[in-house]
């Protein structure tokens, strides 16, 4: 964040293009927590009891870079560059589906996702739009109720690190409410930091 190696715990639901995360985050010897959410329209957070909105595109272009491109019946598919990641050779497929363009670092030997790279717009550190590339990095794949899952992911945007995840758990296709998702429904806050603290 910003810079800083932060250490904390993650609990993550993906359900098609949602997400709902809640981060514990250990700084300066205190515990912050944080909800963090997408309904596929809306998306917001919950800091210490603070609803705040959030830019939804950040969401979107996250879910148009996904897994699932590559059984999207529309998508056009192409092989791309080999090289090696981390010792070991990969073939890349381009897909580009909807004006965008994923490329899949494929494993030779697993056919597992080693590497996930494109770019799209996104609301950076600035608060401005700006186009970024990401890579998102895949390892640890370990069985999982008969699929293969990495449970290691390491994020890189711009070419640094943004975050890395280590899966302890891993559950498919959870029985939860889609209320999980939505926005609670608090008005904002709009004082400033130091009015909320004083």
């Amino acid at each position: 964040m910003r810079g800083m190696q932060l250490p904390g715990k993650l609990e993550s639901i993906v359900i098609e293009r949602k997400t709902w995360n809640r981060i514990e985050i250990t700084f300066g010897g205190q515990t912050l927590t944080m909800l963090m959410a997408y309904d596929g329209e809306t998306a917001w957070m919950d800091r210490m009891g603070t609803i705040v909105d959030q830019p939804s595109l950040n969401y979107e272009s996250d879910s148009d870079h996904g897994i699932s491109l590559l059984i999207e019946k529309d998508a056009v598919f192409s092989m791309a560059e080999e090289k090696e990641i981390e010792g070991r050779k990969v073939f890349g497929v381009d897909v580009d589906f909807k004006g965008k363009k994923t490329t899949f670092f494929i494993d030779k030997e697993t056919y597992t996702i080693a590497e996930v790279v494109y770019k799209d717009l996104y609301f950076g550190e600035s608060y401005t739009k700006e186009m970024l590339e990401k890579r998102s990095r895949f390892g640890d794949y370990q069985k999982v109720d008969g699929v293969f899952f990495p449970m290691k992911m390491t994020l890189y945007q711009e070419g640094r690190k943004a975050a890395e995840f280590q899966y302890s758990e891993v559950k498919f296709n959870p029985e939860i409410a889609l209320a999980k998702f939505k926005r609670p429904d608090q008005k904002l806050d709009l004082r400033y930091t130091e009015e909320i603290i004083h």
